[in-house]
């Protein structure tokens, strides 16, 4: 193979193997296990407490940390005030760190969206 068809194909290749990482990863959509480590969908009924949690495009979540005793029902309301799409995540610190540094491999990867 020649270097012009090489450079040619690199693109190619390229897309080839980021799509294939990037449909790995699926859609961030997890089964809720009965000892998950966060939350788990709430039952019907009224919510222990409302937290409203505010966006921006400073990449910037207000409040940035939601404390929850074990058995609380939080009621989560989520703005974006900015024009950038964001995703609201539920974690431990660690899967939250593990979260992150996959969007930073993949920033354009699919989400499930309410």
């Amino acid at each position: 193979m020649t270097f012009h068809k090489l450079v040619r194909l690199a693109p190619l290749i390229a897309a080839a193997c980021f799509s294939t990482a990037a449909l790995a990863g699926g859609t961030h959509a997890a089964p809720h296990e009965d000892n998950a480590a966060v939350g788990e969908p709430g039952k019907d009924g009224p919510a222990t407490r409302t937290v409203h949690i505010t966006m921006s495009d400073a990449m910037r979540f207000d409040p940035p940390r939601v404390a929850v005793k074990q058995g609380e029902t939080i009621h989560f309301v989520v703005d974006n005030k900015g024009k950038v799409k964001h995703e609201f995540v539920l974690g431990t610190d660690k899967e939250l760190a593990e979260h992150a540094e996959l969007m930073k491999k993949f920033p354009g990867m699919e989400h499930n969206e309410p």
